[in-house]
């Protein structure tokens, strides 16, 4: 094909190649059948599986993203996948640490996962660390790459995700502030014992004065 002599089959490559088509065509039926009718269970997605240890070529959305780190659909279809919860976990993170690596601003890269760690903290999945080890660890890994790169915008709404796991339910949060030129004092972390008492807020505009705060 396309001008290149084709190599002659080694001793055994025949008999293997009829034996891997044996078991593709025994797969394939079923595979299908489950498909045409929208069939996503865990049982389905084993099967799935099988059938791509057999024949790698059949790995559609890794080869696709190993061409294009920033294909949508090729993203959107894993992040499906991710929220039926069948997916290696060990194997997805290790994925995203290697495409992240690769392009630290890749945005679908972190929202991916963001996905992934938010069915593992609901999931509370055993072996894996507790949801504030879990917490600490991401903000240190995205404080790292803002240290890098301060203006990657997919760092930034990773962080505004981490946050918003990190601040507790109950707390109220903030709105708008009265007066406009007022000043907000926000904290990154969960902290306790913050008051007026303990916190001393310095102004840039009245020198020489503490400015008179209260947390929400």
């Amino acid at each position: 094909m396309h001008d290149r002599p084709r190599k002659a089959p080694k001793l055994g490559d025949e008999a293997a190649s009829a034996a891997k088509a044996e078991k593709l065509r025994a797969l394939q039926p079923q595979l299908l059948s489950n498909h045409r009718h929208i069939i996503y269970t865990k049982e389905a997605v084993e099967l799935s599986t099988k059938l791509l240890e057999i024949n790698h070529e059949f790995t559609p959305l890794e080869n696709a993203l190993r061409q294009n780190f920033s294909s949508y659909g090729a993203w959107h279809h894993r992040k499906w996948v991710l929220s039926k919860g069948f997916c290696s976990i060990d194997k997805e993170l290790r994925l995203l640490e290697k495409f992240q690596s690769t392009d630290p601003r890749n945005f679908h890269a972190w929202n991916c996962r963001s996905v992934l760690l938010s069915n593992l903290m609901k999931k509370n999945v055993e072996g894996f660390s507790k949801r504030d080890e879990v917490l600490t660890r991401e903000h240190e890994l995205v404080r790292q790459a803002l240290f890098t790169d301060e203006d990657d915008q997919s760092g930034w709404f990773y962080r505004l995700w981490l946050l918003e796991q990190t601040a507790k339910a109950k707390c109220p949060l903030l709105v708008s502030s009265w007066p406009a030129y007022g000043s907000d004092l926000i904290l990154i972390q969960a902290v306790e014992g913050v008051s007026s008492s303990t916190v001393t807020v310095e102004s840039g505009f009245n020198l020489n004065q503490d400015l008179i705060w209260k947390p929400l």
